[in-house]
């Protein structure tokens, strides 16, 4: 078998460069084609009705034609339209208002994994589509995250959303332990009444260690963030803001969390004794330790 290389080039981007040119202008994206012809970021996509019958065929088209007007100035991007009743999920998570008298939403996915929206206009013309996506290449657009507070509760911890979770966790200045939770899920509650009850440890707030709980079914984050499953709970080092790292081996209960929280302090003040506020005792024997 003859092996063809250019420097510099892997299998990775032979497959991209060959999705590239297999991209029409303005092409559909379907539920059928996203994962494949339309997998490549950014990608720019208008989300309209999409209706190829006969009878709202020109309609379909003079959408397409929309699109690729303002694609053909920016050909070192994707632009692709799909149905916004079909990727409805998508609609909601860019934040787009789901009325009917907008004729069509517009947001890029980004490279990032971040949702970048183009606020609703009634009317959206080829023009304003091409000059939004200029601003997104130039960095004036802000990825959107959800941001909603969950039903008041009794706790120590700070109740966060997508907002405060920016301004008070990854913009602020102390060490922070976040419970992500769904309230669908199993088990988040205990994870809950522990973080509850650290919060108003003497030893943890002299160390400046911040708690808190985010509902992330009506909140989101940013990507570097993983969700594998419910409850995640994540500690963000002050100094580090955008190198979490998650409890792993499925702990649960006060003394993993516990024995968790001490050795991430530790990390941080490796020629110091940051010990627990009170000591980790012996694991109990016959706890379920399982999130």
């Amino acid at each position: 078998m003859v092996e063809t290389r250019q420097e510099g080039a892997d299998y990775k981007m032979i497959v991209d460069f060959i999705k590239w040119k297999a991209t029409p202008l303005a092409g559909e994206r379907t539920r059928k084609n996203l994962a494949t012809t339309y997998s490549l970021r950014p990608l720019v996509v208008v989300y309209a009705k999409v209706n190829w019958t006969k009878s709202h065929r020109k309609e379909t088209e003079y959408l397409r034609d929309k699109v690729a007007s303002a694609a053909k100035d920016h050909k070192d991007t994707l632009f692709s339209f799909s149905d916004s009743t079909a990727f409805a999920h998508e609609v909601q998570r860019f934040g787009f208002d789901m009325d009917p008298k907008y004729d069509l939403h517009v947001g890029i996915l980004g490279a990032n994994g971040e949702y970048y929206p183009r606020w609703d206009t009634v009317h959206m013309s080829a023009k304003m589509i091409g000059d939004f996506v200029k601003q997104y290449k130039d960095g004036d657009v802000k990825p959107f995250y959800r941001s909603k507070a969950a039903s008041p509760q009794n706790t120590a911890a700070l109740q966060l959303t997508g907002e405060t979770f920016k301004s008070q966790i990854l913009e602020g200045t102390s060490d922070a332990l976040i419970l992500m939770y769904h309230p669908l899920a199993k088990h988040w509650r205990l994870a809950q009444s522990v973080l509850n009850d650290f919060a108003q440890d003497p030893g943890y707030k002299r160390q400046k260690v911040v708690f808190g709980e985010l509902d992330v079914s009506i909140n989101d984050i940013p990507v570097s963030f993983e969700l594998p499953t419910y409850p995640v709970i994540y500690f963000i080092p002050k100094n580090h803001k955008r190198k979490p790292t998650k409890i792993t081996g499925d702990i649960l209960g006060e003394y993993g969390i516990r024995q968790f929280l001490k050795e991430q302090l530790e990390k941080l003040a490796p020629n110091a004794e940051a010990q627990s506020p009170r000591p980790v005792a012996e694991k109990p024997k016959n706890v379920k330790t399982e999130l």
